[in-house]
């Protein structure tokens, strides 16, 4: 991926959130993580990401998906006596699909269930869930 696609990604998110009516700092704004998970494929496989707190048992992050762009499907399950980490990700706007096994939905994913994200052509300004 080139400096000019990330930057293009940044914005295009920034916009996304903007119209969610989330504000961003100056530094959140600069530093939105671009993830195309080394598949070069950004548009098709990838996630544009802002960390307020990543730690190895919890997250807190807001996450935008471009339409028809997917996150793949991960799970951090219990290894030895670490519990594995869960995931708080609110859904404002567009849609996600939900975890593919059991419980949980778009907003918190307990730690075993395998899940993934994907967007739909939704307008960011509308909320939808669809389940997987």
């Amino acid at each position: 991926m080139n400096q000019a696609a990330i930057e293009e990604a940044r914005r295009r998110a920034q916009d996304y959130l903007n119209r969610a009516g989330i504000v961003l700092t100056d530094e959140e704004a600069a530093n939105i993580e671009v993830a195309d998970f080394g598949l070069g494929e950004l548009m098709e496989t990838g996630l544009q990401l802002v960390t307020y707190v990543n730690t190895q048992r919890v997250c807190a992050k807001e996450l935008v998906l471009f339409p028809r762009q997917t996150c793949p499907e991960h799970k951090y399950p219990p290894i030895g006596g670490d519990p594995g980490k869960e995931e708080t990700l609110p859904l404002r706007g567009g849609g996600a699909r939900r975890p593919r096994e059991g419980g949980g939905d778009a907003a918190f994913i307990p730690n075993r269930y395998l899940h993934g994200l994907e967007r739909g052509r939704a307008d960011p300004g509308r909320a939808t869930h669809h389940q997987a």
